[in-house]
């Protein structure tokens, strides 16, 4: 059984990681109606590891030190984050990207995630992305001082990755540095 632990002080204002023995996921978490306010030095605002079909809805995450929503997977075998939706969040402000969503290791996937309804500013990047079937769509992505969304080809770890059925559509972009 998958064993939800989330904790509030630390690193990371939540930490969301299976910590069931052995368990490779954790599946089905909801983070939903919730305020995330850092103090630019903390970590991430929401630190995901190992999640699948998860889902982030309605939050405020802003003035993180690192991202405001990181999408991972640390575990071995690693699989990747996927089948996932991030919607009507508000995410601004913090020190690394608004959401990151890049693998660290290995060949484990990103794939299948949806993010939308989103405003996405003032961020390094609005969101990095990495993987298949990502889906970004009617989100307001500006201020951010790199690019409004980096699709990146490798990993952390350098490893490639064939990017496929990426969508990017319906968005209002303005005033990222780089695109």
């Amino acid at each position: 059984k998958s064993i939800l632990k989330c904790i509030t002080q630390g690193k990371h204002s939540i930490t969301i990681k299976n910590t069931g023995a052995g368990e490779q996921y954790l599946n089905f978490p909801v983070v939903r109606n919730l305020a995330i306010d850092g103090n630019s030095t903390n970590g991430c605002g929401i630190y995901a590891d190992g999640v699948v079909w998860y889902m982030f809805e309605k939050l405020k995450i802003n003035h993180q030190g690192l991202h405001g929503i990181c999408l991972t997977d640390t575990g071995t075998p690693s699989y990747g984050a996927y089948v996932g939706v991030i919607n009507k969040c508000y995410i601004s402000g913090n020190v690394g990207d608004g959401i990151n969503q890049v693998a660290t290791k290995g060949a484990d996937q990103q794939n299948a995630s949806w993010i939308s309804n989103c405003e996405i500013q003032g961020n390094k990047n609005g969101i990095s992305v990495w993987g298949c079937a990502i889906t970004i769509t009617n989100a307001s992505i500006e201020g951010n001082k790199e690019r409004g969304i980096n699709i990146a080809t490798t990993n952390n770890s350098g490893v490639p990755y064939p990017l496929m059925r990426v969508s990017v559509k319906d968005n209002y972009f303005e005033g990222n540095k780089l695109g």
